[in-house]
């Protein structure tokens, strides 16, 4: 299916579309398309790009907007879900079970992106791809993920997400269950090229539970900036800090990340911080669900940085007193732990390092009533009132690439810079 204008595609499924060395197999645009509630899958580009779409809109003839949509079951050599080349968003939708593959250096699994791409309240799981990027490959492209989950992907670099010289940006998403033959089981950043450097940034994003021989959850090569620093969980007890966090590259860490591992800041058990099931939890898409144990849940401690987002992936309203302890606070991920009281968002101020969670809202007690005659028997209980239903996620502003600032001495006992000597350059053929 190609289109040059404007397309618009509601529940309707793309299907068996093959193409042996072109753009595409399913759908290949270089104007506005729109998908909703509807499914492109089992198609092929071959030895080219895009097994399921292949989106060209870079020069702005339109954007690709994916809404409650699936992209499933796709192949080609670069980009077996999707390869973008323009301006695409995907919104409560899915991208699994797609590969890159064909040849040794096929890349992208699940997608490709070479412009700008936002994904929210989605999940990219399940993918594969030969060489880099199973779930995501961001090659010189920017890239955004509030409210989604990586999980399950597999590459031999990167098997969650591999950075090209662009810029990435998590915000209070999942990476976990993603496996790299070589480097970087969640995230791998690249170093840098000529003007063009790696640039990953983690805001309130839980990683854990990735596999690699070099940096499990986390692998910065040297020339490339990985900006923590807000609220992020990394790895869990059955790895060391320098197992999960590999590379040369500079990892900027701060007093409020929490570090897991077994020599980290808080160490747990990997079924203590997540249940390592991806699950239908709720809302459009699968999730990771948090045990009301884990140090993720209520960890936001300093209220004026969350809300927002005012939703989880599944769309459950942040804040809650997800640990009982009868204050609220957002949790670190995709997923909000229900439980207790929900209180409206503190109002905005200048970030600080931590403040204590604020008390839960309480109601006070009703008046007695009049006594019921001796004779009388209490009255039956009243039947329980339906649960509201959750809001409707608003949109997110993509953060903004915040300057790498210099290193700053350990505080914690985590390193600042993780040296690992590079054993494998970062390319790309496109």
């Amino acid at each position: 299916m190609a289109s040059s204008g404007n397309l618009t595609l509601q529940h309707t499924r793309v299907s068996g579309g093959l193409i042996s060395s072109g753009l595409g197999g399913g759908i290949v645009s270089q104007g506005a398309v729109t998908l909703t509630n509807s499914t492109i899958s089992n198609n092929s580009a071959g030895s080219a790009a895009g097994g399921g779409a292949w989106d060209g809109n870079g020069s702005g003839a339109g954007p690709l907007s994916v809404t409650n949509s699936t992209i499933s079951g796709n192949t080609a050599r670069f980009g077996g879900g999707l390869r973008n080349d323009g301006t695409a968003t995907f919104t409560n939708s899915t991208l699994s079970g797609n590969s890159a593959s064909g040849r040794f250096d096929s890349d992208g699994g699940g997608v490709v992106n070479r412009e700008s791409l936002t994904l929210t309240n989605s999940t990219v799981s399940g993918n594969s791809a030969a060489r880099f990027g199973g779930g995501v490959d961001n090659y010189q492209g920017t890239m955004t993920l509030t409210n989604s989950t990586i999980s399950g992907n597999s590459a031999s670099t990167g098997g969650g997400a591999i950075n090209g010289f662009g810029q990435m940006f998590f915000v209070n998403s999942t990476i976990s269950g993603n496996t790299a033959a070589s480097k970087g089981g969640g995230v791998y950043s690249s170093g840098r090229s000529g003007n063009l450097r790696s640039d990953v940034v983690f805001t309130r994003t839980l990683l854990s539970g990735n596999t690699a021989p070099q940096g499990a959850e986390v692998y910065q090569l040297s020339g490339g900036v990985v900006t923590a620093n807000n609220f992020n969980l990394f790895g869990h007890s059955g790895l060391t800090t320098v197992q999960a966090l590999g590379g040369s590259g500079v990892i900027l860490f701060g007093a409020s990340d929490i570090t897991a591992t077994s020599d980290g800041t808080d160490p747990r058990a990997l079924a203590a911080i997540l249940n390592p099931t991806l699950a239908n939890n709720g809302g459009p898409t699968r999730t990771h669900a948090l045990p009301a144990t884990s140090p993720a849940v209520d960890a936001v401690t300093n209220v004026s940085t969350c809300p927002p987002p005012n939703t989880d992936q599944r769309g459950m309203t942040r804040p809650q007193d997800g640990n009982g302890d009868g204050g609220v606070a957002c949790d670190t991920g995709a997923y909000e732990l229900t439980g207790g009281a929900v209180v409206p968002p503190a109002p905005p101020g200048p970030p600080t390092a931590e403040f204590p969670k604020p008390p839960a809202l309480l109601a006070p007690p009703p008046p007695p009533g009049p006594p019921l005659p001796p004779e009388q028997p209490p009255p039956d209980e009243p039947p329980p009132l339906p649960e509201k239903p959750p809001l409707e996620p608003p949109p997110v502003e993509p953060p903004t690439v915040p300057e790498a600032p210099p290193p700053p001495p350990p505080e914690d006992g985590i390193p600042k810079i993780c040296l690992v000597k590079p054993t494998l350059p970062i390319c790309d053929d496109f």
